[in-house]
């Protein structure tokens, strides 16, 4: 999670409506409709970096059922030891990241 990076003109917003129209999607398809619905959201992090490798690790698609929830466990093997200190942690940014996995986990992300 969050080791992703957008191509330029590409915004959080375009990605997230991107990614409610393949789940909104893939319920009623399975083949081509999926496919380009994955290769639209694919594209939007298809950039390189400096030297012209892939400026992100691969990305892998998982759709939820009825009878079956995935709950994805980020990984954090390099977010290990104390980010440096920030106005915002006035907030305790890591109570909202928690409360808000929690309320995606729990009751989706769509209502």
């Amino acid at each position: 999670m969050a080791r992703l990076k957008l191509n330029d003109g590409v915004s959080l917003k375009e990605l997230g409506l991107a990614i409610l129209e393949l789940a909104a999607e893939s319920d009623q398809s399975q083949g081509a409709n999926r496919e380009a619905g994955e290769k639209t959201i694919r594209d939007m992090f298809n950039g390189t970096n400096e030297g012209g490798d892939p400026a992100n690790p691969d990305i892998s698609f998982v759709y939820d059922t009825a009878e079956q929830v995935h709950l994805v466990v980020p990984d954090l093997s390099s977010k290990r030891g104390k980010p440096a200190a920030s106005a915002l942690d006035d907030y305790d940014l890591r109570d909202i990241a928690a409360e808000a996995m929690g309320e995606i986990s729990v009751r989706g992300c769509g209502k």
